[in-house]
This record gives C-alpha cells, sequence and structure tokens, in this order.
C-alpha cells in the first residue's frame, strides 16, 4: 500500500495532533519521526478484506517534490469479493480534503474519491 500527502499538510497534521513539530525535508529518516507518521495513518487509515480487518506495518517513507510518500506492508492470502477501506488522512485537519484511494486485485483496479467525511469505499471483485 502506498500513500501519497502533501509533505506540509502532513507536517500540520503531525503537529496539530501530537504537538510536536517535524520537518519531513530532513527528519524522514528519524525513528521517532516514522513512528508519529505510522501512529498517524494507523489511527485513520484501515483495509477490510471480506469484512474482516487487516493489519500493516509501515516499511518506509520517502520525500518527492512537494509530497511524502508513505509504504506499507501487510499480508493478503485470499479474497472471496469485497475489500474495504477507510481512509480519513488528512480529514481532521483540512475540511475540503479529498483522498483517492485505487485498489488493484489480479488484473483489475477500482477506484474511488473520498470527500471530507466519507471515509469509507467499499469495492466488489
Amino acid at each position: 500500500v502506498s500513500c501519497s500527502m502533501f509533505t506540509e499538510d502532513l507536517e500540520s497534521a503531525i503537529k496539530s495532533i501530537y504537538i510536536t513539530k517535524t520537518d519531513l525535508q530532513k527528519e524522514l529518516g528519524a525513528k521517532g519521526v516514522l513512528d508519529l507518521i505510522y501512529k498517524y495513518i494507523l489511527a485513520r487509515f484501515e483495509i477490510h478484506l471480506d469484512e474482516k480487518k487487516q493489519t500493516y506495518t509501515l516499511i518506509g517513507c520517502e520525500n518527492q517534490e512537494e509530497s511524502t510518500w508513505c509504504y506499507l506492508e501487510g499480508t493478503c492470502t485470499s479474497l472471496n469479493g469485497k475489500v474495504g477501506i477507510t481512509n480519513s488522512l488528512l480529514f481532521d485537519f483540512l475540511e475540503e480534503q479529498m483522498n483517492m484511494v485505487h485498489v488493484y486485485w489480479n488484473d483489475e483496479r477500482k477506484s474511488s474519491k473520498l470527500n471530507n467525511p466519507n471515509k469509507l469505499v467499499e469495492f466488489d471483485f
């Protein structure tokens, strides 16, 4: 799973929620910063396969131009039809936030746009 957020918005969200100022251009590799990002994502991003919540870990982040990309990894062995995504990243910080969700299963891609406060989408495969 990959998540892309504008670096400035992610820094502001972390500062407002965890009362910690970060400079992701300079500190992105620091364990404490990665822990804050992971904590932030865990509270706002869920994956359900056939209505069973999946676990994942943050395997790394990188900056690309004005964005911070976060890479998550989990285990998925089978799917019997339904993928549910809860994504409220930056919703608590930006009233007009919009998140794009793309799910790929085998050779099929499905996409949706989530506008704050709508944070849930389900796809049938």
